[in-house]
């Protein structure tokens, strides 16, 4: 599952347009709001599978796994996708939890949705423009359709973790951006869990809720993925990649390898010569 950082930075948010193509399971802090402009796409939200079709709305809940099908190569469509979090919500993104969204497809066709309706017809005519100041006239945009969203969608309006959650998330972040730096070195879960400041039980159970993958899980494939780089572009021996990518012998290497590839390091090296 991909995991994709906090939107962070000017602007606070993310506009664009998603055509026929399919797209990995990924999950994210952001709410992201997909909504089709036309045509119709496949959209499986939290493990359920949806048909959007043009004018209606997916409201994707934060850290709610979503995917985009192959399926969607059949279609001539074109949606357009809003991601929005904390970083320009503050205080009020904490009325936007999971649960707001049981059924996450919204009609926009319906009379007493036409007015949601009209702002995200702005917000693509604003994407396009090239005015001084539309980058303002968006942003103000943003901010109304996020409130049509809180006063007519959003059930729950209760002050949860979510500052906990925002926490959380950015330290894991921190670690990530650690081991994918530090690969090579010696790592071990109480090193990463200190940069963190967390006990190592409960950094195990917070990365693992946070990625859907344990601390040795991303390590190892990551170090198996630069030795596959490695493997097919040096004259490196086995040995060598497995001390570069920092595996303590290279016996250990060629099981994590085989196990996460599916063929030893060796007979890898051997097939991508020969294609």
């Amino acid at each position: 599952m991909i995991y994709q950082p906090l939107q962070l930075g000017e602007p606070p948010y993310y506009i664009g347009y998603r055509e026929n193509a399919p797209f990995p399971v990924h999950k994210h802090y952001e709410i992201e709001l997909f909504y089709c402009v036309e045509g119709k796409y496949d959209i499986i939200i939290n493990h359920e599978e949806y048909i959007l079709n043009e004018g209606e709305l997916a409201i994707i809940g934060s850290m709610i796994p979503h995917e985009l099908p192959e399926t969607n190569f059949k279609y001539d469509s074109t949606c357009l996708v809003i991601e929005v979090g904390p970083t320009m919500l503050g205080e009020h993104f904490s009325h936007l939890e999971n649960e707001a969204f049981p059924d996450p497809i919204f009609n926009l066709n319906l009379p007493e949705h036409k007015q949601l309706g009209e702002l995200l017809a702005e917000a693509n005519m604003l994407r396009e423009s090239k005015s001084q100041f539309s980058s303002l006239a968006q942003k103000g945009n943003v901010y109304k359709i996020c409130a049509y969203i809180f006063e007519n969608f959003v059930k729950s309006n209760s002050n949860s973790n979510a500052t906990k959650k925002v926490t959380a998330i950015m330290n894991i972040e921190n670690c990530l951006d650690y081991i994918y730096t530090h690969y090579n070195e010696k790592l071990t879960v109480e090193d990463v869990a200190s940069i963190c400041g967390y006990s190592k039980s409960n950094f195990c159970k917070i990365f693992k809720s946070i990625t859907d993958k344990t601390f040795h899980n991303v390590l190892n494939t990551h170090r198996v993925k630069v030795a596959t780089v490695l493997l097919k572009n040096s004259t490196f021996s086995i040995e060598e990649i497995s001390t570069k990518v920092g595996f303590s012998d290279a016996k250990s290497f060629c099981r994590i390898f085989k196990e996460i590839k599916g063929v030893t390091p060796g007979t890898y090296r051997k097939n991508k010569k020969h294609n």
